[in-house]
């Protein structure tokens, strides 16, 4: 039996360490700079997720009151080890969040009362707020 004599072409695959993209920079650097710019955001929703489900169980078991301000911690965390940016996301997010599951009507974006919108709009200028001033306070200073 005769061999076939073609020449086979490389793999090409997603392993290979010396992949480059079509922009000349190497496939790991690439995958480390999406991952950096995915990291903040999936942290930020894991928060605010863990926030909400803690937030839901005691109001379920407590006749509480003002549970919003609880999502000021999670829009600090995220400022001090993300940035501002990223915190301010965050506190919309958890004002989103808090307005479907904890504000009378539940588990609906329409809030009944008007204190309830005013506590809102409140408790997300104060995370907007704290998350610029620790954002500012956590960043190097610049160099002269």
């Amino acid at each position: 039996m005769k061999r076939s004599a073609r020449r086979h072409a490389p793999m090409r695959g997603f392993f290979l360490p010396q992949q480059t993209r079509a922009n000349g920079e190497p496939a790991s650097e690439q995958k480390a700079a999406i991952v950096e710019l995915i990291a903040p955001v999936v942290i930020s929703f894991a928060a605010i997720l863990l926030t909400t489900l803690v937030l839901f169980m005691i109001d379920s078991y407590l006749a509480t009151e003002h549970l919003l301000l609880v999502y000021l911690l999670p829009t600090i965390f995220i400022a001090i080890y993300f940035g501002s940016t990223i915190a301010v996301l965050t506190s919309f997010a958890s004002g989103l969040a808090a307005a479907y599951f904890l504000l009378p009507p539940k588990f609906s974006f329409y809030i009944a009362d008007r204190l309830h919108i005013a506590e809102l709009g409140f408790t997300i200028l104060l995370a907007v707020i704290a998350s610029k001033v620790v954002g500012v306070r956590c960043s190097p200073a610049p160099t002269r």
